[in-house]
């Protein structure tokens, strides 16, 4: 049984949970599929998640989210829960959640160049 089937047989899964399990090959079937199926959604998803690499440096910085309790940053980490966390930024840059002993109270604030 592979691991698609089995999460076709749990009814009522959340779709951001079955999303985190798919591999990479199944994920390129699966949009190659919709943008078969509904053309207009794939292209609608496609532009929606291209990066900003028009964005000029100088221009207003985006928001992030952190924690307005501590200052720390949070995000959600799919592939650990859909709740929100503290993280930090790693030794090779990735994002790391760490344990702060409260839950975030998430605020948003302009993107802060230093973790």
């Amino acid at each position: 049984m592979t691991i698609s089937s089995t999460i076709v047989q749990q009814p009522g899964r959340d779709r951001v949970d079955r999303l985190v399990t798919l591999d990479a090959d199944r994920m390129a079937e699966c949009l190659a599929f919709l943008a078969g199926f509904r053309p207009e959604v794939f292209d609608a998803v496609v532009e929606a998640t291209e990066p900003c690499e028009d964005r000029d440096p100088d221009d207003e910085p985006g928001m992030e989210p952190y924690c307005v309790s501590c200052g720390g940053r949070a995000g959600v980490f799919l592939a650990r829960s859909r709740d929100w966390l503290h993280y930090r930024t790693g030794t090779a840059g990735n994002a790391e959640p760490y344990e702060t002993g409260h839950e975030p109270v998430i605020g948003w604030r302009p993107e802060q160049d230093t973790p």
